[in-house]
């Protein structure tokens, strides 16, 4: 056996007799995913930065050139991430049994003065990493940069989702920057990551707020929402990514209980839209929170009352006549979440004044209703496409932009 490749084929006899893993009465779909993530959570809770942990069966690793012994043949087994040329998992066979899952923990472009706070991956299924961090000419962390390619439509039940690999980052640690595939993603959050090789890299948004970059093209995700950026045979983006569009309440679902047993609990997003009108006609007091103010004033807590429903107002943006302004708020698309979970009542959209006395604009303001906040820490988000920008000038000139009202408050 080549010593800079370890295959690791385990046979459920040995895995039965020396060490974790599931049993021959675990042989159903559901049985399968919760006894999975239970082996992950009680073994792979000492992984370190920079560290991958073998959360369940099946595995094979590929060392790097120079590494003459790598054990990761066992439930439990933890080694560098660095030491990791490629890593492939097993998809799931209710035969066997077997379910390909892996946890690392790295630290990607976080500070070295932050050495508990990491970006969680968690991979499941039938998946196929290949570090790129030493290979692309740039300075990388192990493993922030890489290349995969993902099973696509494989799950065998509703409790377990397809293949494919969640990223995590840690809270308040601002935007991360990875490289998968030739894409520069910026994430601050939770997404969960498909490729298929000759279709297209996947990034779905759970929590949160992307960035996704290929060919000079950048679109900006929010929770809930999909992006694509097509990718060749060799797994590396060949165009830039497609517009941002909604991830299936159903596959959303059911990649939320993998989350569980991440650092921070994500709750799927979901259409709350019904829930928050229910709350709204039965609240005693609405009060007005001011989101436009949010980027003019980074790092500032504001004080909200706890348990009360709040009408959010957005800035959607400044054009010369209101028949400029009426022209363009149908393609304006505005998604409002609170902790990354899609949390918005459409009110309205209309002028609010003048954008600025030298050019005598009209600002347009646009309002949404937020359920009642928990006592402790939240983040509102409010993100802006506009396709056709704002006029700014007597002549009729545009820009196209992406307008991001990001607040942290406190409700007690």
């Amino acid at each position: 056996m080549n010593t800079q490749q370890r295959v690791i084929l385990v046979g459920l006899v040995a895995c039965l007799l020396a060490g974790p893993g599931l049993t021959q009465e675990s042989t159903s779909c559901p049985a399968i995913v919760s006894d999975s993530l239970a082996m992950v959570a009680s073994l792979c809770g000492e992984t370190g930065r920079n560290q991958a942990c073998y959360g369940n069966l099946m595995l094979t690793v590929e060392a790097q050139a120079g590494v003459d012994s790598l054990v990761f043949d066992t439930p439990g087994d933890i080694i560098n991430v660095a030491d990791i040329r490629s890593l492939r998992l097993t998809g799931m066979d209710e035969a066997v049994p077997e379910w390909g899952v892996a946890l690392l923990k790295l630290q990607a472009n976080l500070p070295d003065t932050l050495p508990g706070q990491n970006v969680t991956m968690l991979l499941i299924g039938d998946v196929a990493v290949q570090n790129a961090a030493n290979v692309t000419g740039e300075s990388y962390t192990p493993m922030q940069a890489f290349y995969f390619r993902s099973g696509m439509g494989d799950s065998l039940c509703a409790e377990a989702p397809e293949s494919g690999i969640v990223i995590q980052t840690p809270k308040g640690q601002g935007q991360i920057a990875l490289r998968v595939n030739n894409v520069d993603i910026s994430l601050g959050s939770t997404a969960f990551l498909q490729a298929v090789a000759g279709d297209a890299l996947y990034v779905n948004l759970l929590e949160g707020q992307a960035t996704v970059t290929a060919f000079d093209g950048t679109q900006t995700v929010a929770a809930g929402m999909m992006v694509s950026v097509p990718i060749d045979d060799d797994l590396a983006a060949s165009g830039p990514p497609t517009p941002p569009e909604p991830v299936a309440e159903a596959d959303m679902q059911s990649v939320a209980d993998l989350i569980a047993g991440l650092p921070d609990t994500v709750v799927a997003p979901t259409n709350t839209a019904e829930t928050v009108a229910d709350e709204v006609a039965t609240a005693d007091t609405m009060n007005l929170f001011g989101a436009s103010a949010c980027p003019y004033e980074p790092g500032r807590v504001y004080e909200l009352v706890a348990n009360q429903t709040y009408i959010v107002d957005t800035w959607p943006g400044c054009w010369m006549t209101t028949a400029d302004a009426q022209a363009a708020k149908a393609e304006v698309a505005i998604t409002v979440t609170v902790d990354g979970v899609s949390a918005g009542l459409f009110l309205g959209f209309g002028p609010v004044g003048n954008c600025a006395p030298s050019d005598g604009g009209y600002n347009f303001q646009a309002n949404y209703v937020i359920a009642p906040l928990s006592p402790g820490m939240h983040t509102i988000q409010a993100i802006h496409n506009h396709p056709g920008g704002r006029v700014y000038s007597p002549d009729g000139s545009s820009d196209a932009w992406t307008w991001i009202e990001t607040c942290t408050v406190h409700a007690n």
